[in-house]
């Protein structure tokens, strides 16, 4: 029993139209539920004095609109109707290639299970996450949303990043080594949000995320591994993108991993530092995340020709009823979420 579940604001449902169609018909063609919502639950969330600049809009990377989606999957995560919860953004395009591969099958016995990856200057993007819904996912979770009283970087994305490395320190502290010493907290806390600083001091944000993010990725490798070799011996596991040894040759700054029998995915979140980098893109690709609100002709000719109504291609499933579908955006002024 499987959910794919988006949280996003009304107006995706035509920037998105294509990203949608494909969700829909995935989902259709497996037998699992789908849901876009946009309820907003963000109590405690801390807000800008907004008075103080006058005319200026939180928009896509609102931190209002970054941590709704964390109180709100819970009532479906942990409502007994699934197994799993799929989480991902409304700007993901599902590729037609890996139509077939069920999502459950990223479940290598953990939690929570999230894509692996290598550096970022921008940090882990948190997307394509599968849930299971357990004590420590909701543990999880919550401990997530406590970080809401600060502005971080990303709004909730380097909330999700510190939490990972506590959890780590806390399992490698189990295991009788070196834990977590929140080094890299200090370089995520920023004085205004995200959205903000990004339109005010671009400069000022991008090297927030650099210094973060090198201290991130410093402490990720340190606690689970390096990419590609990460490892979690409980609750949180990374989808394997590669065999160790064709790791090593993707990226050749990692040529020392090992586990070279590790099962290996199709690539979860294929977000732009993937698609700009990494090789076999197209071979590899189960869903491409386009990182923002970015224009629907990026994404023409990905499943065949645009038609009307934004969708590429069609789904191989001609019992999609795609006409009706509540999430088509032609029939938003008839459906609500």
């Amino acid at each position: 029993r499987v959910l794919i579940y988006t949280w996003c604001t009304e107006s995706s449902f035509k920037m998105f139209a294509n990203e949608a169609y494909w969700k829909a018909c995935y989902a259709h063609t497996h037998g699992f539920d789908i849901v876009f919502s946009d309820v907003l639950n963000v109590t405690g969330v801390k807000h800008y004095n907004w008075s103080a600049r006058p005319g200026f809009m939180e928009k896509w990377y609102s931190d209002d609109f970054m941590w709704a989606w964390n109180r709100d999957v819970q009532r479906y995560l942990f409502s007994g109707k699934y197994d799993y919860v799929f989480h991902v953004g409304a700007d993901v395009l599902f590729h037609k290639p890996h139509l077939d591969f069920p999502l459950w099958a990223y479940d290598m016995g953990h939690d929570i299970t999230i894509m692996d990856q290598d550096y970022v200057s921008y940090g882990y993007n948190q997307n394509a996450v599968l849930f299971k819904p357990t004590d420590f996912t909701r543990e999880y979770l919550d401990s997530v949303f406590r970080y809401r009283v600060d502005f971080w970087l990303q709004g909730d994305n380097g909330p999700w990043m510190e939490a990972m490395l506590v959890y780590f320190g806390r399992e490698s502290e189990s295991a009788g080594g070196p834990g977590y010493k929140n080094v890299c907290a200090m370089h995520g806390i920023l004085e205004m949000p995200s959205a903000v600083l990004l339109k005010q001091n671009f400069t000022a944000l991008e090297q927030h995320s650099l210094t973060y993010s090198e201290c991130f990725f410093k402490e990720l490798d340190r606690l689970a591994h390096k990419f590609g070799d990460r490892v979690s011996n409980t609750h949180i596991g990374f989808s394997k993108v590669r065999k160790a040894r064709e790791t090593a040759e993707m990226l050749p700054e990692h040529n020392d991993l090992l586990n070279l029998d590790q099962a290996v995915m199709p690539w979860a979140n294929c977000f732009t530092h993937v698609r700009d980098h990494w090789k076999d893109v197209e071979q590899n690709c189960f869903a491409y995340h386009w990182n923002g609100a970015k224009s629907t002709t990026k994404i023409l000719g990905m499943h065949g020709e645009v038609s009307i109504g934004g969708v590429s291609g069609t789904c191989p499933d001609p019992s999609l009823d795609w006409r009706s579908s509540p999430w088509n955006f032609a029939n938003r002024n008839k459906s609500t979420t």
